[in-house]
């Protein structure tokens, strides 16, 4: 018996997408999210940049900003 839903024409083994999610940890809200068909430390990186951009978190020097 095989459990969850899976989409019409969904093929596991071709298939397979990459979500990036970053989340605020003290609100617990999405700030950013992407899904791309490979797994890339530069897509990752952009996604993180594009939510300090969008929640206006500057980086350059602040506590707790790493990039």
């Amino acid at each position: 018996m095989e459990l969850g839903y899976h989409l019409p024409g969904y093929n596991r083994q071709r298939d397979l997408f990459y979500l990036y999610l970053i989340m605020d940890v003290f609100s617990r809200k999405i700030v950013g999210w992407e899904v791309y068909e490979a797994e890339s430390v530069s897509q990752a990186s952009m996604v993180f940049r594009k939510a300090c951009l969008r929640e206006g978190i500057a980086g350059g020097g602040r506590p707790g900003v790493a990039f």
